[in-house]
């Protein structure tokens, strides 16, 4: 019974990698120009996830949906990660037709106490998304 187990759960975790390998693909086609940017300020650094990994690693760090979720096929969104002094903080979420926040969201899916900082960086800097945008036309 146990082989059995570990037989399924070693097919599932294949099936899983193989999964995740054809998404990267996806996504690096769809969202490799903006990879590389970053906004910091003294406190806070905003980077562009670049894999589906990072998706996987930034919903279980904050306890979010956004890898089961796989906001990693939303063509129309951009999604960054948000640290404090190394530490991840949120996650946001930016539409890339309006180029306005959608969310930006923390542990357990809530705003943390940098929200409002975050977020008035990620706008400050929003020009930088849309000239990649642009530039990527």
């Amino acid at each position: 019974m146990v082989k059995k187990q570990d037989e399924i759960i070693k097919s599932t975790f294949e099936e899983k990698k193989k999964q995740i390998a054809k998404n990267q693909k996806r996504y690096f086609k769809t969202k490799k120009q903006f990879f590389g940017l970053v906004f910091s300020n003294e406190h806070i650094s905003v980077k562009v996830i670049e894999t589906v990994k990072e998706f996987l690693e930034e919903g279980c760090i904050h306890k979010h949906c956004v890898f089961t979720n796989e906001y990693y096929k939303k063509d129309n969104s951009l999604i960054l990660s948000a640290k404090v002094k190394g530490i991840h903080i949120e996650t946001v979420q930016v539409s890339l037709e309006n180029f306005e926040i959608l969310q930006s969201r923390g542990r357990g899916n809530k705003a943390s106490k940098y929200n409002k900082d975050i977020i008035d960086l990620v706008k400050r800097n929003m020009h930088q998304i849309g000239a990649r945008m642009k530039k990527a036309s």
